[in-house]
């Protein structure tokens, strides 16, 4: 998440929950107020504004609260630990990951007992300024565009969340970045829709650089309202994943890394209490980019899912199959009774797996290399078996692919 860049932002800036709780605010930029950041994080932002200015910003919270507006700017009366009250410039957001709203404010020096100004002239830097720090810090992924939804700017967050940096989507259409699952019409259709209404909201299935398939929801609509002719778009990318979705791929319905690596703790401990064996193989595809370039990425995910099929009928129902990463899949093999076991398995997956599939009436042929650690002969922490298992892999894929490599070079030795 973005969170961790709040520290070194000089603007006051603070998260509050949909009932205005204060979750998170930049300790640094709060710390001349005199207030505790542990007193901050069990009130409401609405506890420190001035009892005048309380109407008007309770109204502009709420706009966010219910949904009515994405964004609200206002000025109000901010009290310090004295007791006397300063003022701000504030933007307010929400972030549609996190289900927060992102409050940043820019101190004004005028006499605390003057009435509050009108948004005045100078009030559009402020409000650019204030603007720049939500950019930089908010979780969604925010793109701006052209009419033709070519990237024109790319948010810091876009890059955890799509894979590209910035220099790199810069250029690129939304297009670009689609599954295979909605083709060029779909999008002719958003465009015709944003000329005719000023806004589009929807699911789309994207593409990750690591090449995994996604969900999100694409939320659209005109950058400057009050011009007469629209010239660009903001559009906003947020994570469309439930908890399920994160435990297991979206496209091959295997389990996620993050699950695997999960129940990898659960038989190192089983393991280590039994005094048992247990084996990773980590499985690449070698030539996934070229395939992709020859047959397009909807075969290529054709082949993903017929894969992942394939392992799991070659292993044990106890044994976990999951995909590992883009083109990687891993398989944990649970109490083996000796190293050897890793090897036949893998000589099993080897064959199965190099056999051409018949995919969109295409012979589609695949390299394969394999990866194996095993526990407790190379690592005894989950984390050293998997990066074993990642050099393992390497060196099989270095050594031409279709075979596998032992991480330990006694069993490559003895088991080759």
């Amino acid at each position: 998440m973005a969170h961790s860049r709040l520290k070194k932002l000089p603007h006051l800036l603070c998260l509050l929950d949909f009932q205005g709780n204060i979750k998170q605010v930049n300790n640094s930029a709060w710390q001349p107020l005199g207030i505790m950041v542990e007193y901050l994080l069990i009130t409401k932002f609405t506890h420190w504004i001035h009892p005048d200015d309380f109407a008007h910003t309770q109204k502009a919270l709420s706009a966010l609260f219910s949904g009515k507006s994405e964004r609200v700017v206002f000025e109000s009366r901010l009290r310090d630990v004295k007791g006397k009250y300063q003022r701000f410039f504030w933007v307010a957001t929400v972030s549609s990951i996190e289900q927060l709203i992102y409050i940043a404010g820019l101190k004004i020096n005028t006499p605390e007992d003057s009435p509050l100004p009108v948004l005045s002239q100078n009030s559009s830097s402020k409000l650019h300024d204030l603007q720049s720090v939500i950019w930089a810090t908010t979780s969604d992924a925010i793109l701006v565009t052209d009419t033709r939804l070519r990237i024109v700017k790319a948010n810091p967050t876009c890059a955890s969340f799509m894979g590209y940096t910035s220099k790199e989507l810069i250029g690129q259409s939304l297009h670009h970045f689609n599954s295979g699952k909605q083709n060029i019409v779909f999008y002719q259709k958003i465009k015709k829709i944003m000329e005719q209404q000023g806004h589009w909201q929807g699911c789309v299935w994207q593409r990750h650089k690591n090449q995994a398939v996604y969900t999100c929801q694409l939320k659209l609509k005109v950058y400057d309202k009050e011009a007469e002719v629209a010239h660009q778009y903001v559009a906003i990318l947020s994570d469309k994943q439930t908890r399920n979705s994160v435990c297991f791929d979206l496209l091959t319905d295997l389990p996620t890394r993050q699950l695997f690596h999960h129940e990898l703790h659960k038989t190192l401990a089983m393991a280590q209490r039994h005094h048992n064996f247990f084996a990773i193989l980590l499985i690449g595809l070698d030539n996934m980019p070229l395939l992709n370039a020859k047959y397009g990425s909807v075969v290529g995910d054709q082949l993903l899912c017929v894969i992942g099929q394939h392992l799991k009928t070659s292993v044990r129902d106890s044994d976990r199959v999951a995909r590992y990463d883009g083109d990687k899949f891993s398989v944990n093999l649970e109490e083996i009774a000796k190293p050897q076991d890793a090897s036949l398995v893998a000589q099993i997956i080897l064959f199965k797996l190099t056999q051409a599939f018949v995919l969109e009436k295409q012979n589609i042929a695949s390299s394969i290399s394999i990866g194996i650690v095993v526990y407790p002969e190379d690592a005894t922490q989950v984390d050293s078996l998997l990066a074993l298992a990642e050099k393992a892999l390497q060196k099989a894929q270095q050594q031409g692919g279709n075979q596998y490599y032992f991480s330990n070079p006694v069993l490559q030795e003895r088991y080759r």
